[in-house]
């Protein structure tokens, strides 16, 4: 039996012509009224921050799902459980939505190669495999979730052999970002955040703009794109 959530007292249902109407007027506030646009975006930052208000304490709260990382250079949360449900190449579900993905890349590549349009694909990490060769027990906290995150990081490279290869044969070109990540971590920046958000922070995102600059502009001549090796 599925059991559904009682609406609250004193709210009546929007009926869905109030729906679209409320939609329209948002979407049409939002391109023409730059007040509605900078009261979403603080709303928007507000939100960020309550979230991310004490991650730490999440992460020690839920030692199954966060494991934190630390030395004396960096400093992060890792989500392993919740990322290796997405690359667990074991289940059916996640090896065919890959194959079907990869077939539809060198589909848009080849109906752009008959407009002369070159084609390439940016191949970017989880943010656990961008510290991968960092990571062990000395550094981490949360031993549940210390043994999800080295079985993400077989499956994720697993995954990304299996992309590459593909790409490969299929002749499609691509930028292989994880060697700049590894890069920048050389040079002790970090490119995430301290929090368990698997997006690069403003160091991450100026590499991959200049790794993708770099290799465009020094292979463009020839229309041709390979992976760094």
């Amino acid at each position: 039996m599925r059991y559904r959530q009682k609406p609250a007292e004193g709210k009546k249902k929007v009926s869905s012509g109030n729906k679209n109407f409320i939609y329209t007027l948002k979407s049409f506030s939002r391109e023409h009224i730059k007040l509605y646009t900078l009261l979403a975006y603080v709303k928007g930052r507000l939100l960020s921050s309550f979230h991310d208000e004490d991650p730490m304490k999440k992460a020690l709260d839920y030692p199954e799902d966060f494991l934190i990382f630390e030395t004396s250079k960096f400093r992060t949360i890792f989500r392993p459980k919740y990322r290796l449900a997405a690359v667990n190449l074991d289940d059916p579900r996640i090896f065919e939505g890959l194959q079907l993905s990869l077939n539809a890349i060198s589909f848009m590549k080849e109906k752009l190669d008959q407009q002369g349009v070159i084609f390439c694909v940016l191949l970017i990490p989880t943010k656990e495999l961008v510290f991968s060769q960092l990571v062990n027990s000395q550094n981490t906290v949360n031993d549940l979730a210390r043994s999800h995150y080295f079985e993400l990081i077989q499956y994720e490279k697993r995954m990304w052999k299996i992309t590459q290869d593909y790409f490969q044969t299929h002749h499609v070109a691509f930028i292989d970002s994880l060697p700049y990540f590894v890069d920048i971590l050389k040079r002790d920046i970090q490119p995430y955040k301290q929090t368990s958000d698997g997006h690069p922070n403003q160091f991450g995102h100026k590499m991959l703009a200049e790794s993708i600059y770099n290799e465009l502009l020094s292979t463009l001549p020839t229309k041709k794109i390979y992976n760094r090796k």
